[in-house]
């Protein structure tokens, strides 16, 4: 299988799939919080990598009350997850990501949600470090400009840029470079012009 964009259709399904997920999560825990959707979704560009495989990412946004400890909430949010999700799937907790894995084979869909938990203002993340030690990592603030300039932009241009980010995610994903969907996004806005 070649890398390719997701349809439409198929990320709808993974949102729809990341929504119920975190209804229930928030059933089962005190913490307020609000999710995000982010990234590759929210600009058209999610792909497939050869393996058929695309991902969401989501921040969940903490509520202005909480004061637990980050490793306190990260370990409550691993733990809920795990006793949400649906047995064929896979709950993984990474240095700053807690993963579900999805499949469904009678639709033959298979992709994966990263929620990464952000404070009540934005501007940090729980991070790994240490076994099972968390704390508030501060997140960058510098690419706001290229998101502002793509909202600016035509549909013709969207359109345009969007396939270019297309084609250099998949030359990525296939030549193995570690580059980020995200910096990959940030440059070809950067370099546009309009």
């Amino acid at each position: 299988m070649n890398c390719e964009r997701v349809t439409s259709e198929n990320s709808q399904i993974a949102q729809n799939v990341a929504e119920g997920l975190l209804k229930k999560v928030s059933s089962q825990l005190s913490i307020p919080f609000t999710p995000k959707l982010v990234g590759s979704k929210n600009h058209n560009t999610v792909i497939k990598d050869t393996n058929g495989m695309y991902d969401l990412d989501y921040q969940i946004l903490l509520g202005n009350a909480v004061t637990d400890s980050p490793s306190d909430i990260k370990n409550a949010f691993c733990r809920a997850f795990e006793n949400i999700k649906q047995p064929e799937d896979k709950v993984e907790d990474s240095t700053s990501a807690i993963t579900v894995k999805c499949k469904n084979n009678s639709s033959n869909y298979l992709f994966s949600i990263d929620f990464v938990i952000v404070n009540n203002t934005g501007s940090s993340i729980i991070r790994r470090n240490g076994p099972n030690e968390y704390t508030w990592n501060q997140l960058p603030t510098r690419n706001s400009d290229a998101y502002a300039k793509f909202d600016r932009l035509s549909g013709t241009e969207k359109s345009s840029l969007i396939d270019k980010i297309i084609k250099r995610k998949c030359a990525a994903k296939r030549n193995r470079t570690g580059e980020s969907s995200y910096h990959i996004f940030i440059e070809e806005v950067n370099n546009h012009r309009s």
